[in-house]
């Protein structure tokens, strides 16, 4: 983070701030841009569409990347509908363990 090839926020709520609920993230990683985490309690709620809108205005304004890359597991819909609220497409598909 101190070299600028990182950025972390945690997530809080305006009721209870000093409750962390989740995190979000960037890294300069070749290949993952963004991730993220969020409590069970306080998903869907669009709490993280909200943080994911932040960062990733953050993302190509601030140190102006062309790209965010964010891949994403078949199975996580819940986090597909968020970059796909966002404009993202798929540009690749590949196994992982």
């Amino acid at each position: 983070m101190e070299r600028g090839d990182a950025w972390q926020w945690i997530l809080t709520l305006n009721s209870a701030p000093s409750e962390v609920i989740g995190s979000i993230g960037l890294t300069k990683n070749k290949d993952a841009n963004r991730g993220f985490w969020l409590g069970l309690p306080w998903q869907r709620q669009g709490l993280m569409t909200e943080a994911c809108e932040v960062v990733t205005e953050y993302w190509f304004s601030t140190p102006k990347f062309p790209v965010l890359r964010v891949p994403k597991a078949v199975a996580n819909t819940a986090s597909r509908r968020i970059w796909e609220k966002e404009g993202m497409r798929v540009v690749a598909v590949e196994e992982r363990d």
